[in-house]
C-alpha cells in the first residue's frame, strides 16, 4: 500500500480597532492511496474576539466558525480569563471545539479498524485552568 498526503494552508491574525481580534486558518488536505483511494477535503476556521478589561481581570470572549467540505459549519463561543498576580499569568479558558475524523477512521480497514465514511464531527467543552511565569512581551 503507497500512501501520499499532503497538506497546505496559511493563517493570518489581524488586530482591528476597539479591542476587537480576528482571525482566520484555512487547510487543504489530499490523500492518494492505492487502498484508500482518493480523497480531497479543506477546512477553514474563522475565529473573533474581543479583549475587556474588569478591574485587574482581562476578559477575552469571542467566537468560532469552522466550515468543512466534509460537514456543516458550526459556531462555537470561547471565554478566556486572565490575571497576572506576583510574576505569575492565571487563567481560566472555556471553549467549545470540533474535531473532524481523520483519513484512518473514515476509509482504513483492517482486522483492528473498520472505517466509516459517513462519520461526523464530534464536539465538545474544553475547560482550562492554568498558572505559568509571565512573560513581560505576553499578551493575552
Amino acid at each position: 500500500n503507497e500512501t501520499r498526503t499532503i497538506r497546505s494552508g496559511f493563517r493570518q491574525e489581524f488586530e482591528l480597532p476597539r479591542n476587537f481580534y480576528l482571525s482566520y486558518d484555512f487547510a487543504a488536505n489530499s490523500l492518494s492511496s492505492l487502498g484508500l483511494g482518493r480523497h480531497n477535503d479543506h477546512q477553514l476556521t474563522v475565529k473573533g474576539a474581543t479583549v475587556l478589561q474588569a478591574g485587574n481581570w482581562t476578559i477575552r470572549p469571542g467566537l468560532t466558525f469552522v466550515d468543512s467540505s466534509r460537514d456543516r459549519g458550526e459556531w462555537m463561543p470561547f471565554v478566556g480569563i486572565y490575571r497576572i498576580i506576583n510574576r505569575y499569568r492565571v487563567s481560566m479558558e472555556a471553549a467549545r471545539t470540533v474535531r473532524l475524523p481523520d483519513y484512518t477512521e473514515l476509509y482504513y480497514t483492517d482486522p483492528v479498524n473498520h472505517g466509516n465514511a459517513a462519520l461526523q464531527s464530534e464536539s465538545a467543552w474544553n475547560v482550562d485552568f492554568s498558572v505559568r511565569r509571565a512573560d513581560r512581551k505576553s499578551v493575552v
